[in-house]
């Protein structure tokens, strides 16, 4: 049996806090591009992306959320908690740097943790779960904070880039596979269910519940005003109609308006190392060409085990920079379960 689990980091005094609202959406918004502007250098958020988040599903505002204000009542510190599934909860929290190193950051992850562990008391489970955090490279507060909480650094994911100057070379796809376009809602499923395929044998992969998986991302095709369905591009194997491999734009990026964004690149096991996912990719960026973006911007794991890395590259990205995750173990498996650790 897992030991019960204590809270020891009060809040520093005068320091209040409490859950998130959906009336807290502008004041949120305005505070987390505050943050993005120390990050990034630029706003990275709109109310409407982070109401699209709060309505997913995957956040209970309210037990999942914390804001911390100080004396003045000025909003500090946030925090939102991604439980589902609950073997790999995520903890997502910005702290004002005026007001780093003064305890709030480790009383916001004791109630992360104390929010899983409430959450494992009534769905438990028998598989290992873990809590994760993750920082940009380079910001120190933050390490500390995670390393003395007990959490260990297990992986690295890029941003990675590039700035076209010309249109991309044409897209040479793999004999037997044509392309089109998204069509909603009658390709969902078979979308969703090509994303999950693709992603099975990716570190980290917990197979989730199909039909909440699918709630969830209709949720955010028919409520992102920006969701453009001619940019996500499904590969469809002429013989046998399944989809092969699916490729999901945004433009723009949802943390850069500049940047066109390639969200989503999953290539099914079978049509592996065939070009098909160099050609995705490249087609993904004639298309946002087309529509005006010149820079285009993606994520992935630093370890990816499909060869991901060395395709973006030989388009010509790089990366812009790094961001950390850390592990903390809260309850070890007591029996096999389906969670790729490669």
């Amino acid at each position: 049996m897992t030991p019960a689990f204590i809270r020891t980091a009060p809040l520093p005094t005068g320091y209040t806090a409490r859950h998130v609202t959906l009336d807290d959406l502008q004041m949120v918004c305005d505070f987390l591009n505050v943050m993005s502007q120390f990050t990034l250098g630029r706003d990275a958020f709109t109310p409407t992306d982070i109401r699209i988040e709060w309505t997913s599903g995957s956040i209970i505002l309210e037990t999942s959320t914390q804001l911390i204000f100080d004396r003045t009542g000025a909003l500090v510190a946030y925090m939102e908690i991604w439980m589902m599934p609950i073997n790999r909860s995520f903890i997502w929290s910005q702290v004002h740097p005026q007001h780093e190193k003064l305890g709030i950051g480790t009383y916001l992850l004791e109630y992360a943790e104390e929010a899983v562990r409430q959450s494992l008391a009534t769905s438990p489970t028998e598989g290992e779960v873990v809590i994760m955090a993750g920082h940009h490279n380079g910001m120190d507060a933050a390490q500390d904070l995670f390393t003395h909480y007990g959490m260990t650094p297990t992986r690295w994911f890029h941003r990675m880039g590039v700035v076209l100057t010309e249109p991309p070379a044409p897209a040479i796809f793999p004999q037997g596979i044509r392309v089109r376009s998204y069509q909603h809602p009658q390709d969902l499923r078979a979308t969703v269910r090509a994303k999950l395929d693709a992603f099975a044998d990716h570190w980290g992969f917990v197979e989730p519940n199909f039909e909440t998986e699918m709630e969830e991302w209709a949720n955010e095709v028919e409520n992102d005003p920006l969701f453009d369905a001619s940019l996500w591009l499904l590969a469809v194997d002429e013989a046998t109609q399944e989809i092969a491999g699916v490729v999901l734009n945004r433009n723009p990026a949802y943390d850069d308006a500049e940047a066109g964004f390639i969200a989503v690149l999953a290539v099914r096991r079978a049509y592996r190392r065939h070009g098909l996912g160099s050609a995705l990719i490249q087609l993904s960026m004639q298309k946002l060409f087309e529509v005006g973006k010149r820079k285009i911007v993606l994520n992935v794991d630093a370890h990816n085990p499909t060869g991901a890395l060395g395709i973006y590259e030989k388009v010509g990205m790089e990366v812009l920079y790094t961001r950390t995750l850390y592990e903390k173990v809260i309850q070890p498996a007591t029996e096999e379960m389906v969670i790729n650790k490669e």
